[in-house]
């Protein structure tokens, strides 16, 4: 199975796991980690490593960070050129949603383009969704 990184500006990572956890369950194979105040870049990198070698049990690691350019981000481009890595900027909880149910049954480079796909995917203007959903109702009668 691959394993899953978040890596993300404060809190953040632990509230996708918190809500992730209500909405799927526990999930083995995951660590989320939270650059705080204080916290430098360097050490923020190797931990960041270090959970990704945690995790590696042979179908590789996608890492999720929120912002590109950022230090999450940062650290996980630091790791691109190693082969059983994936990384990506912008996590949202459709896309882990989306990983964790499918990489069980998906590779690492299917899984990839999953969270991409599942990103965008999960981008969605409501009023104009609910206008058009009323629309087509309007349309049925």
């Amino acid at each position: 199975m691959v394993g899953i990184v978040i890596a993300c500006h404060g809190r953040l990572a632990e509230g996708l796991i918190d809500a992730l956890t209500l909405l799927a369950g526990e999930q083995k194979s995951l660590i989320g980690l939270g650059l705080l105040p204080g916290n430098s870049p360097l050490d923020f990198g190797k931990k960041v490593e270090q959970a990704v070698d945690e995790l590696d049990e042979g179908d590789g690691v996608l890492v999720l960070t929120d912002l590109f350019g950022g230090t999450p981000s940062n650290s996980a481009a630091r790791l691109i050129n190693r082969e059983d890595v994936r990384a990506f900027a912008g996590v949202n909880l459709p896309m882990l949603l989306s990983v964790v149910f499918a990489r069980s049954e998906m590779g690492l480079d299917d899984l990839a383009e999953e969270a991409m796909a599942s990103a965008a995917a999960g981008l969605v203007d409501i009023r104009k969704r609910v206008l058009e959903a009323s629309s087509d109702e309007d349309e049925d009668f």
